[in-house]
């Protein structure tokens, strides 16, 4: 048997279970841009304090899952314009060429 599955108590199953509800909640709440920021910072916090708590094979499986998922809603929800500063001078690179919001 796994030492760090021997390790964990019903208890640490019962939170850990309820981190991950808590987690997939987070993930449905990904709407706006700020909002899809917080709520995925709040997964990756969840996804520290499970990892203390010995998870089971699965329990990581789904959480990851989860960040994945996570990961890939923050992608779709932040739009980001990537430029290479080698392939561009300084005075190139301004908001207007770039389009409203850019960060340089």
């Amino acid at each position: 048997m796994n030492k760090l599955v021997a390790k964990q108590t019903p208890r640490q199953l019962a939170v850990v279970e309820q981190s991950l509800q808590r987690a997939k909640r987070y993930l449905a709440d990904f709407t706006t841009e700020t909002r899809s920021e917080e709520r995925f910072e709040n997964i990756l916090s969840l996804a520290a304090k499970i990892q203390k708590l010995y998870p089971t094979a699965d329990q990581l499986e789904r959480l990851w899952n989860i960040v994945e998922l996570g990961q890939n809603r923050l992608e779709q929800t932040i739009s980001t314009v990537r430029v290479s500063t080698a392939e561009h001078s300084e005075t190139e690179l301004n908001s207007r060429e770039l389009g409203a919001g850019a960060i340089i």
